[in-house]
């Protein structure tokens, strides 16, 4: 009898350490939710905010029938609500690609300076950065840590970033982007 009271209770142990641990996993999916949330509303702004082609208005037949199937398609049915993602996702790319190459660009300039992501957004920005403008820069400056370009202070809030100069270097000879 005891040793079934015994296996029980360890029975009972390991489920609750087994839910606190899918709790945490929870939690986590959740935080990252958030963030690619953020990125995907910056990148709505950016892609809102960038001036649209004009329609018709060029006589030049060749560029013409690559932009204006995206602008007519960003204003019709649900059809176009389709033809507007492929649009959105082809200018995407540009977008971090310059953001990496301005955050190592003024990393390189001040090197011993430690700088939040509020600080990277807003000197990237030219201007007061929104939250989710600062977020996309957070991600990017954490992604730039874990490839060891940057380091990471996370004792304090906000969390800071410091170049290491030599892999920033390094990753600019070998990758080009």
């Amino acid at each position: 009898m005891e040793d079934a009271v015994t296996e029980a209770r360890r029975a009972y142990a390991a489920m609750l350490q087994s839910r606190s641990h899918v709790v945490a996993q929870r939690d986590a999916l959740d935080e990252q939710l958030a963030r690619i949330d953020s990125a995907i509303e910056a990148l709505r702004e950016f892609v809102d905010a960038s001036p649209e082609p004009p329609a018709t208005q060029d006589s030049t037949p060749a560029p013409e029938p690559a932009a204006p199937p995206r602008a007519h398609s960003a204003g019709t049915s649900s059809k176009a609500t389709k033809g507007k993602p492929r649009a959105r996702r082809t200018a995407r790319p540009a977008k971090p690609v310059n953001r990496k190459a301005r955050i190592r660009e003024i990393m390189l300039e001040s090197p011993d300076d430690w700088l939040t992501a509020g600080d990277m957004a807003s000197r990237i920005q030219g201007g007061d950065p929104s939250e989710t403008q600062r977020t996309a820069t957070y991600e990017m400056m954490r992604r730039m840590a874990k490839q060891g370009e940057l380091e990471i202070d996370s004792s304090s809030k906000p969390t800071k970033f410091r170049a290491q100069p030599a892999a920033i270097r390094e990753r600019l000879l070998t990758d080009e982007d």
